[in-house]
């Protein structure tokens, strides 16, 4: 199960399709744990180290073809939770994509529920699996969403009707929306759109120089 609290999505955020991506003329293939596409990585429900009092770590597993770890450093005050993500490799470049995948209810009283607003300049068109095709349209239309955006020209903002707002920002570049069900929704901040390896839209890590990204959920802002 996949619909529950804030989860880390690495090495790959969302869906490789069918598992498979070819990279420097070899070719990779990963678990399916949504047959018959992977999805969400290998760190989700792995078991994660405390390494320091608001840190964790976690290693890709023997899934991932690359030895690799992943780290989550926390810093929490009365108004903002910010989550940092370093992902790390031993010995050989590899690619990644990493996000955060938080799920809101959309009714947290009996007031009624939340909306959320988001500007985005750019969506990817899906195909017939929901996968992105690389291609973009900017006509984004209405939900429901099951979708990734890019050129946010503004961040994304829940309001629940009991006064509560949010206020959601990121370093990563690229959003999914996915509002489907019926008591919750998700915004999702990734470093790469899902089948970002097929896409060729992905990062690489280097044994000097890890790759770090940033998420803040802001309960403070106006």
């Amino acid at each position: 199960m996949t619909d529950w609290g804030c989860y880390v999505m690495a090495p790959w955020a969302g869906r490789i399709r069918e598992g498979c991506f070819q990279l420097q003329n070899q070719t990779y293939r990963v678990p399916l744990r949504q047959p018959p596409h992977a999805l969400h990585g290998t760190v989700l429900d792995a078991r994660w180290k405390q390494v320091g009092p608001q840190s964790l770590e976690s290693e890709f597993g023997l899934a991932w073809p690359w030895k690799g770890k992943i780290r989550s450093d926390f810093e929490l005050s009365t108004t903002a939770l910010q989550w940092k993500l370093s992902v790390s490799t031993y010995d050989f470049d590899m690619p990644i994509t990493l996000g955060w995948h938080p799920w809101f209810r959309r009714a947290i009283g009996p007031e009624g529920e939340a909306f959320y607003t988001f500007a985005a300049g750019k969506k990817y068109i899906r195909d017939q699996h929901g996968i992105p095709t690389g291609e973009m349209t900017a006509i984004i239309g209405e939900g429901p969403f099951d979708d990734c955006f890019t050129s946010l020209s503004e961040a994304p903002r829940i309001s629940w009707p009991c006064g509560l707002t949010m206020r959601l920002s990121s370093s990563c570049n690229y959003w999914v929306v996915y509002d489907q069900p019926a008591h919750a929704f998700c915004l999702e901040p990734q470093s790469g759109p899902p089948d970002g390896f097929n896409l060729g839209e992905f990062e690489f890590v280097s044994p000097e120089k890890p790759l770090v990204h940033s998420f803040c959920l802001d309960w403070g802002s106006d």
